[in-house]
């Protein structure tokens, strides 16, 4: 870089950001890898690079992916994707396929579906027979996720043929992964572990740890959906030894997940919660759905032991991530499908408070439930009036509004920093380093905040909504009107009648 900065060469300049951009990457240091990508972006673009643009683009795009920020990744790859041009089939393809992973993380599966086709059309027509596997088993696992086993068999067999008749037995093994999986869904538990054993022994024979340990994994989560807990705990156990020598603590994660749910289906939650305690390695890593989702099992098994105090601890960190992701969304169809991923949370969260209403009926845990129910409509009701274009902005300067979105990412991104630091036993100088960048970008958001508050109330209001407390609905009605909200759960519903003096609850078995 300095050579080329030197010599006045710019695109050389740009070259040597980008390498140093994915060091930073592969470091986790997102905030370094962002400041490295954007002056790439910007030399790319004055020279007028629109390939090189769109790669950039891509590389940016994949940061935010990591984040969690997913509606600045499919805004950054769809810009991505009005940039390549009819040269760059098999880039436009890669992009496809990248912004499907967005969609299928929010749980828009059609969408999802649709790229990828997109995407094969385009492997076909070049005769790119890798990709072509590579997106029949993508497609294939969009099926399962969504349900459709059947169906991902199907294209899980057709990316087989493909790799057979290429001989990518690496490639092989990915797809057996999710026939493992589909089986286990299916329960078709001598099948699943079959393809399981078959599996392990093309990874043992190309000497293949990775391979090993990922179907060592499956292994455990099968004989886990089984009911065979000891070797569940075997499998699953061997795998994540493996994960931790290998450092691959994406893949150590989800495999604690396994023990933790083992250990909670044997009625040992201590062990199991130990697992789920492995949250930090999800934080780390940016992953804030994955986090949700082990504070959510862990609320689980705190319920579970009678630790209700913990279990609300817990479950009111998991919405609180969960609502972080889903304002962030700007598509109204994906925010819906988003929601309806984790209603789970707020369902436990309500059913907690009134199994503890019935241990101790006096102490406002009904109020407090109706107010988690109340919680969850007053986002949508903000999302509605979003969509409806309410002019909530109204009087607002637009560079405050420019200058909010920018703290919240630079917010997202130190944030992520921050603990890849102090998780990596730092230097006293380094941990405070890092804590003061972290200070100093959330004292500017508080001021900013402050700001916005005063130039529009309304517009704070409407963003930052407050549920509304007992008291103060009460306040709302007249000594002649009821009024009856419902919370409808999978296990239990619950309906609350409010009057301007009462609160009377049931439970709707």
């Amino acid at each position: 870089m300095a050579i080329g900065q030197k010599i006045g060469d710019r695109p050389l300049v740009a070259l040597a950001l980008q390498r140093i951009g994915l060091t930073y990457v592969l470091g986790n240091n997102y905030p370094k890898a962002l400041e490295n990508y954007t002056q790439v972006l910007e030399i790319r673009r004055s020279l007028g690079d629109r390939a090189r643009v769109a790669f950039t683009l891509v590389n940016i795009a994949g940061i935010y992916s990591s984040l969690g920020e997913k509606q600045q990744a499919l805004d950054t790859y769809n810009m991505a994707l009005t940039l390549q041009t009819v040269k760059d089939r098999p880039r436009e393809a890669v992009s496809l396929n990248n912004i499907v992973l967005v969609y299928s993380s929010l749980g828009d599966y059609q969408q999802s579906i649709n790229s990828h086709n997109s995407a094969l059309a385009i492997f076909r027509s070049i005769g790119d027979r890798v990709q072509e596997g590579q997106t029949l088993d993508y497609i294939a696992s969009i099926y399962r996720l969504s349900g459709d086993y059947r169906k991902a068999l199907d294209y899980y067999n057709q990316a087989l043929a493909v790799t057979r008749a290429s001989g990518d037995r690496f490639r092989k093994l990915a797809s057996l992964t999710g026939v493992i999986r589909a089986y286990e869904a299916l329960k078709d538990y001598p099948k699943a572990l079959e393809t399981a054993n078959t599996t392990l022994t093309i990874a043992r024979t190309l000497n293949s740890p990775f391979a090993e340990a990922t179907a060592l994994a499956l292994t455990g989560r099968v004989y886990l959906a089984s009911g065979d807990y000891p070797k569940a705990l075997d499998a699953s156990s061997a795998a994540l030894k493996t994960w931790q020598q290998l450092g691959i603590r994406v893949a150590a994660a989800p495999t604690l997940d396994n023990i933790g749910k083992t250990y909670n289906a044997q009625a040992n939650y201590p062990s199991a919660i130990a697992s789920y305690n492995e949250v930090a390695v999800w934080r780390s890593l940016g992953a804030k759905a994955d986090e949700a989702e082990s504070l959510y099992n862990i609320a689980v098994s705190e319920r579970a032991r009678g630790n209700i105090p913990q279990a609300q601890t817990q479950i009111k960190a998991a919405i609180a991530l969960v609502e972080t992701l889903r304002t962030k969304i700007a598509s109204k169809d994906l925010r819906a499908t988003y929601f309806a991923s984790v209603q789970k949370y707020y369902e436990f969260y309500t059913d907690l408070l009134m199994q503890w209403h019935k241990r101790e009926p006096k102490a406002g845990y009904d109020a407090e439930a109706l107010e988690v129910s109340d919680r969850a409509r007053a986002r949508s009701l903000l999302e509605i009036l979003t969509e409806a274009n309410a002019d909530i902005r109204k009087g607002i300067d637009p560079q405050l509004l420019t200058k909010e979105r920018n703290l919240q990412t630079k917010l997202d991104v130190a944030e992520t920093w921050r603990v890849n630091v102090l998780s990596a036993n730092p230097t006293p100088t380094q941990a405070a380093a890092v804590d003061k960048q972290v200070s100093e970008l959330l004292k500017q958001y508080q001021d900013l905040q402050a700001q916005i508050r005063t130039t529009s109330p309304q517009y704070a209001a409407l963003t930052q909504p407050q549920s509304l407390k007992l008291a103060q609905i009460q306040k709302l009605l007249d000594p002649n009107t009821v009024l009856l909200e419902y919370s409808l759960g999978e296990k239990r519903s619950y309906l609350w009648a409010i009057t301007a003096k009462s609160l009377t609850t049931a439970i709707l078995d």
